[in-house]
């Protein structure tokens, strides 16, 4: 019986233009995957309730005449009291055991996993870069490698894969051009050297004749080998016309780059003098439309380092705050550092390794910045208990914080449903405890301190996801009063 009323109850939809939003749904988990933030909106599934609530309570409001602008004022008003009291509440994860607790958490009580990523974060601090890849050993490893991350992107759509927009290249070789690439020679000299490893070109310029012969010419150019090449995103000619010391800054990038790599840079009086020894190589290269990632450059490393003195002194000497900018950001670029973590593993394995590690590894960076909070909707929960201190004396506005308050509520109120008890009654009963960390746990079926059962939210996640419901609601309110007033 109760299998026929679950099939049942997850046919039923919501008129579809009632609301243009998916059906929501909450999963009774102690932690919520989180997307990476590069970066992509991390997501708990809280706001898909919280605005279908404030979407129908709003929605009775302004048939009674409230007007949406007032409304749309009053929760604007409470959400930024909401966001006051999250950055107040949160808890700063910094030490080596605070992160590497986090991590556990986050993948699933796996000790092993929370370490690693604790190491990899406190290697490179909480602003460097910390990736996960695929190795054919069978254990888990961590290492440190240089990386420079350049504004470049490929002319052409064609050199990235389709779906992902992007290219990655493991042990490539790298052929630096300081000009426009005029000559199809030079690259063919490049492929041919290549024997079957990718390779990547990267030129301040491609022409559009040479650029068009390497795209469609594949029989007599590719030869086995995989290739693309990157540009500078901007107008050069239009930059170098209003900032005549732009393409000098170019030219020290790329020499800066050329050293990271083990490489040469090419100029137009040296395509005649072309050696393979002018190619570099790097571990891994990887292209977007927008930027280009050199990971574990081959170069020398006292080189690199007597580069990176050059620009110490360089600054020193500069009295130029321009000049003394450009300067510490090419040694940050040159000094920078990633920790690259080698899940290993067979294909399968390998596969549900990386996503667990990905998943801690998001969720202990979004923690480190900001902080965390307890989970499970407590956070928000606590948090619609100060809006009554927040009162105003327009009646419309008061109406859209108390929309807000109600559905900060939503997300405690529908875990304790799904449950098997009374969603309100769980939610009022926490709300009169002064534990403000005191929340309810499905999973063992009674009250628990959050925090220390290790249920918590990110406040980074947190503030995402108010925001979210805030920019939604506001849109749909004005759709549907516009359409109201159609009528």
């Amino acid at each position: 019986m109760f299998r026929f009323a679950s099939s049942l109850a997850s046919k039923v939809r919501l008129p579809s233009s009632s609301i243009r939003l998916v059906p929501a749904r909450l999963y009774c988990s102690k932690n919520y995957r989180y997307q990476n933030l590069k970066f992509v909106s991390p997501h708990t599934k809280y706001a898909d309730l919280m605005i279908r609530s404030m979407f129908f309570g709003g929605q009775k409001l302004v048939e009674e005449g409230v007007h949406p602008n007032a409304l749309e004022k009053g929760f604007i008003l409470a959400g930024k009291e909401v966001n006051r009291y999250l950055k107040g509440r949160a808890r700063l994860v910094r030490t080596f055991e605070e992160i590497a607790e986090v991590a556990t958490a986050a993948a699933k009580q796996n000790e092993k996993v929370g370490e690693i990523v604790a190491k990899a974060i406190m290697k490179v601090g909480t602003q460097g870069l910390v990736f996960t890849t695929d190795d054919e050993e069978w254990k888990d490893e961590l290492e440190l490698l240089n990386v420079m991350n350049l504004d470049w992107a490929p002319p052409s759509h064609y050199f990235t894969e389709k779906i992902t927009e992007t290219c990655v290249f493991n042990d490539p070789l790298i052929l630096i051009h300081d000009a426009t690439v005029s000559n199809l020679n030079v690259i063919e000299q490049a492929i041919g050297q290549a024997h079957a490893r990718p390779l990547l070109i990267v030129a301040g310029g491609i022409e559009d004749r040479v650029l068009g012969s390497l795209l469609l010419d594949t029989t007599r150019l590719q030869k086995g080998v995989t290739f693309c090449v990157i540009n500078p995103t901007i107008d050069e000619d239009f930059k170098a016309s209003i900032d005549p010391g732009f393409l000098g800054r170019r030219n020290a990038i790329l020499q800066d780059l050329a050293i990271l790599t083990g490489s040469q840079v090419l100029n137009g009086a040296s395509e005649l003098n072309y050696t393979p020894s002018i190619l570099g190589s790097c571990k891994q290269v990887r292209v977007s439309r927008r930027e280009t990632l050199f990971i574990g450059g081959s170069g020398c490393q006292e080189a690199i380092k007597e580069r990176c003195e050059q620009l110490r002194s360089a600054i020193e000497l500069s009295t130029l705050d321009d000049e003394v900018w450009y300067l510490k950001w090419r040694l940050a670029q040159l000094s920078r550092a990633a920790s690259i973590v080698k899940v290993g593993g067979s294909s399968k394995v390998s596969k549900l390794s990386a996503s667990v590690f990905d998943n801690a590894l998001n969720i202990a960076r979004l923690s480190v910045r900001k902080g965390i909070l307890p989970g499970s909707g407590v956070a928000f929960l606590h948090a619609s208990k100060e809006l009554d201190k927040l009162q105003t004396a327009n009646y419309d506005e008061n109406a859209g914080i108390k929309l807000l308050q109600n559905a900060l509520k939503v997300p405690v109120s529908t875990i304790a449903s799904a449950a098997g008890l009374h969603g309100s009654s769980v939610a009022n009963m926490l709300l009169e405890e002064d534990n403000p960390d005191l929340g309810y746990d499905p999973t063992k079926g009674k009250y628990v301190d959050v925090i220390k059962s290790r249920i918590f939210d990110p406040l980074m996640a947190l503030q995402e996801e108010l925001n979210k419901v805030l920019w939604l609601i506001n849109k749909e309110y004005h759709i549907y009063n516009s359409r109201r007033l159609e009528k």
